[in-house]
């Protein structure tokens, strides 16, 4: 990966972890998501420029995480949004990873 990318991914990180609130970072936590695993994710949901395909690593965090719990505390989040996040995008993530699809995610 590029240096630019992981220091604007480092960026994008601290943010999250600052500016999330409380109850979104323990809605995180509680849907067995490791924020800082979650962050090789970013490239393909942001809002300029996003990558069409997922990392293997972006594909192995969402393996792991809860996705109904995820898509249901994230979906309509406005914080991800001000953090230049396309919910829409984020969303769409565990189809392009080949996984089941929960319904909350729709």
């Amino acid at each position: 990966m590029d240096t630019k990318v992981q220091i604007l991914l480092a960026i994008t990180l601290a943010c999250m972890v600052i500016l999330l609130p409380a109850a979104e970072a323990r809605a995180a936590k509680d849907c067995k998501a490791n924020i800082a695993d979650l962050i090789s994710c970013m490239p393909c949901i942001r809002n300029t420029n996003p990558d069409p395909k997922p990392t293997e690593e972006c594909c192995k965090a969402l393996e792991k995480a809860d996705l109904p719990c995820l898509c249901s505390s994230y979906k309509n989040s406005p914080e991800l949004k001000k953090l230049g996040i396309n919910t829409k995008l984020a969303m769409a993530l565990p189809g392009k990873c080949k996984l089941t699809v929960p319904k909350e995610c729709h």
